[in-house]
């Protein structure tokens, strides 16, 4: 016992400068592959990630500012970047076989991200399988075995903070079975990316109406899934009759239905930043910008708010003379949903997609979430 004492004495600087070393370089930036400084994700995210979390999808596509191609999501994630905790990165899709495509990387976009100490993740989307069947990556154990380790390299090969995969298209084909493949899929998926990151999945709304039911019991995913991002919308569709996207007591119940399987802690409450636009005289909406639809409303229509569903209503006539009614969330809709995604105890809302939602958003945003941050 003598001589351990004697040891411990003799080591014990040297134990501490190395955990104190180990500690440094936790804390000190990094390089990642696009040249921002970051720190190492999982101090970033233990020192970054607020109560409530707001994540935004994030949209490459250009809005034409003298002549260049400049994203309208990047613009608002700059100008509210204290607001935002993630982005979920849109530019990713697996294919019917298998293939893990990249409509191009922004990677000023994932600069900006990591030098404001946000998260991000990549927002993957699963093609649906054609004539009614269900997709090839999800026929045999091997083949998702191959798409599950392409999308861990996506994880490994750009540091993201992980994958969200959205499940949405795969409601529409392969029937029963359907539930058993995709969560093999995540469960391989889980393994392939071991302890890199989180694993997320986007769900459709549970309850009817919707436009198509969705065939996977979320209960099923948890064990796999770290995360659960349901759409808030659905009561209404393109291809429906004109009404509120997703009204408050419709939200109310999908939430109800959800939580009854999995942990609110699990869950984040996605909000449509777009808008439906139907023609009075047509059968198939248009799918706008939030705030296309309130300038609209400010301008050319009349707009009125739906106390019940909480959500606006405009109605105006287009340049060719035709009927229009639209519907979409303004702040005081926004606002109330996030305080729904609150009063539940979600892990927090993301917004659908950054730079198509109603400017008012963000108002109510910093009076409701600055305060607790």
């Amino acid at each position: 016992m003598r001589r351990l004492r004697v040891a411990w004495r003799r080591a014990w600087p040297t134990v501490a400068l190395g955990l104190a070393a180990l500690l440094v370089l936790a804390a000190l930036p990094g390089l990642d592959p696009h040249g921002a400084m970051r720190l190492i994700p999982p101090v970033r995210k233990h020192l970054g990630r607020s109560a409530f979390e707001v994540v935004g999808v994030y949209d490459r596509a250009g809005q034409g500012v003298d002549g260049l191609p400049i994203s309208a999501s990047f613009g608002v994630l700059s100008e509210n970047s204290g607001l935002v905790d993630g982005i979920l990165a849109d530019w990713y899709v697996v294919d019917e076989s298998g293939r893990v495509g990249q409509a191009g990387l922004d990677g000023q976009a994932v600069g900006f991200a990591r030098s404001i100490e946000a998260g991000v993740w990549a927002l993957v989307t699963l093609q649906a399988g054609s004539g009614g069947a269900a997709p090839a990556y999800l026929a045999t154990p091997a083949v998702r075995r191959s798409t599950a380790g392409r999308l861990a390299d996506v994880v490994v090969t750009e540091l993201y903070d992980g994958l969200v995969i959205d499940l949405s298209p795969v409601a529409v084909t392969g029937g029963a079975a359907v539930e058993t493949q995709v969560v093999a899929l995540m469960e391989e998926t889980r393994r392939a990316m071991g302890r890199r990151g989180t694993l997320g999945v986007v769900i459709p709304a549970l309850t009817a109406p919707r436009e198509q039911p969705f065939p996977i019991d979320p209960a099923s995913l948890t064990g796999v899934a770290d995360w659960i991002i349901l759409q808030g919308w659905g009561e209404h569709w393109p291809g429906s009759r004109p009404g509120p996207m997703g009204g408050l007591e419709w939200l109310t119940g999908n939430l109800d239905a959800l939580l009854a399987r999995v942990g609110p802690r699990q869950v984040s409450l996605a909000l449509p930043a777009f808008a439906y636009d139907w023609p009075v005289d047509g059968d198939q909406a248009a799918v706008r910008r939030g705030r296309d639809v309130a300038a609209l409303g400010r301008t050319e229509g009349t707009a009125v708010r739906s106390v019940q569903a909480a959500e606006t209503e405009v109605r105006y006539v287009t340049r060719s003379g035709l009927q229009s009614q639209a519907w979409y969330l303004d702040g005081q809709s926004f606002l109330s949903r996030v305080r729904m995604a609150k009063t539940y105890g979600l892990r927090g809302v993301v917004l659908w997609r950054l730079g198509d939602e109603d400017d008012s958003w963000w108002m109510e945003l910093g009076q409701e979430v600055v305060p607790e941050r």
